[in-house]
């Protein structure tokens, strides 16, 4: 009830943007946001919790058919990491079936790929991090869709709003894996994180 509260005290804004990128932006559409709280000692609002990321329409540029391996590099050398990592190379991305969500096996229509997920350290721990996540389930198509994320991101910008948030010891970079495995991601490889979309999406329809 605490945390309910906090949060009630919260505001959540998004944006969301085509890609710039001619070749691509069809397909590729970045998003972003964050969550803003007041801080009494500034007397001003400060940012305390922040995501970013694309999402990859892997079902319309298959259509269109866009060269796969170009399509990820076209977003980051991580992306393009998780391409060789999920899928080996091949443009086709299996979800898996679920016996406990009745949901069937079936090949990805999308994926989210989140770059930045940021929580300052003074408000970690009041449900900022999981909110802002439902909050982009909220905004963004997801059906038939693969969530993924590197657990332990260096961010390219080293002046980013939120400082000093990056774990830096192997036990925080573990505590970060432990929480994203708490919402339900699962680990590939050494530092991506995957989900299935569908289960985020049959848990939202039981509650209506």
């Amino acid at each position: 009830m605490e945390a309910e509260s906090y949060l009630d005290d919260i505001e959540f804004e998004f944006s969301l943007k085509p890609s710039k990128d001619p070749e691509f932006s069809h397909y590729l559409l970045h998003f972003s946001g964050k969550a803003t709280g007041w801080d009494d000692d500034a007397n001003d609002e400060i940012i305390i919790g922040e995501i970013s990321g694309h999402r990859l329409d892997l079902s319309a540029a298959r259509a269109a058919k866009v060269n796969f391996q170009d399509f990820l590099e076209s977003v980051s050398s991580e992306v393009a990491d998780l391409g060789d990592s999920v899928f080996h190379g091949q443009s086709t991305c299996m979800l898996d079936a679920s016996v406990k969500d009745k949901i069937q096996k079936a090949e990805c229509d999308c994926i989210i790929y989140i770059d930045t997920l940021l929580v300052n350290p003074a408000h970690r721990g009041k449900r900022i991090g999981t909110t802002l996540l439902r909050r982009l389930s909220e905004m963004i198509d997801m059906e038939n869709g693969l969530i993924a994320l590197k657990a332990y991101p260096i961010p390219d910008d080293p002046d980013a709003v939120i400082d000093d948030v990056e774990p830096k010891t192997p036990a925080e970079i573990e505590k970060v894996k432990k929480f994203y495995e708490h919402l339900g991601f699962e680990r590939v490889e050494d530092d991506y994180m995957i989900k299935d979309a569908r289960t985020c999406l049959s848990k939202k329809h039981k509650t209506k």
